[in-house]
């Protein structure tokens, strides 16, 4: 029995020779013939493992007589977990596990921050390193006190060569409390506007895009040629919109330092 090399076996004389001691008739296959026509099952075939799931536990048990001695990060994990099974499992026994044991973690914080604060009053290097923060209510009222003045000088600087147009529509409640607080603005900065009626005025609308009023373009004359900047869109305070027209001009290049934008 012979074989050629195009199923896959060696060459006929191979397969005689390697067997001339018992014969050519007892020649066997050194190798499986390829069958071209049997369908190679994929691997891909094979049954899918089944997913192993992390499973939670029932009820939370925390040592609360190991608690002081336990590593933080291990009870900020523990706190997790706990939040977990009493979400999955609402007993009174958890749930009220899990909330003594946030308040425990929230004393821990509250007692560091008083500690801190009592340390840093009367410790000569943290008390210098304190003084150097505007962290007392006091520093923070001074700068923010600082930053309004700053801002107003801006705006009342500004007020020759840019204002405000104010996009409204009829029966529109939000445009008509937004006029007197323009109209404050005015009083204090000098920071004009102009009302336009979008009824009265399509042509701007199509250009601008209006979607809801009222809606606030800051318009700034550089050089002879206007360039507008919407700045609001719907009711604003007072402060909401000189916050928009400090945010406008720096849009436009008009202020580099963005200090009086985030006062």
């Amino acid at each position: 029995m012979g074989y050629t090399s195009t199923d896959g076996c060696r060459p006929t004389a191979d397969n005689y020779y390697g067997d001339r001691e018992r014969g050519w008739f007892y020649s066997e296959s050194p190798c499986v013939p390829v069958d071209q026509n049997k369908t190679v099952e994929s691997k891909s075939s094979e049954k899918p493992l089944k997913k192993q799931y992390k499973l939670v536990a029932k009820v939370v048990e925390i040592p609360w007589d190991l608690i002081d001695q336990i590593d933080p990060e291990e009870i900020a994990k523990m706190e997790r977990d706990a939040q977990k099974v009493a979400m999955m499992y609402p007993t009174d026994h958890n749930v009220k596990q899990h909330r003594l044991l946030q308040k425990y973690v929230m004393n821990k914080a509250v007692e560091y921050s008083k500690f801190g604060d009592r340390l840093g009053r009367k410790d000569t290097d943290l008390a210098r390193w304190k003084s150097g923060l505007p962290q007392t209510t006091y520093a923070n009222t001074v700068k923010v006190q600082k930053a309004y003045k700053d801002a107003e000088e801006v705006l009342k600087a500004y007020s020759q060569k840019a204002g405000l147009i104010v996009i409204t529509q009829q029966g529109c409640m939000y445009c008509e409390k937004q006029i007197p607080i323009l109209n404050k603005l005015k009083r204090e900065t000098g920071f004009t506007y102009k009302e336009v009626d979008m009824a009265q005025a399509p042509e701007i609308v199509t250009k601008l895009g209006i979607a809801r009023t009222p809606d606030i373009f800051l318009v700034f004359n550089k050089n002879g040629k206007p360039l507008w900047q919407r700045v609001a869109s719907g009711l604003n305070t007072l402060d909401e919109i000189e916050q928009a027209i400090l945010m406008g001009l720096y849009e436009l290049g008009e202020l580099k330092d963005d200090s009086l934008i985030y006062k």
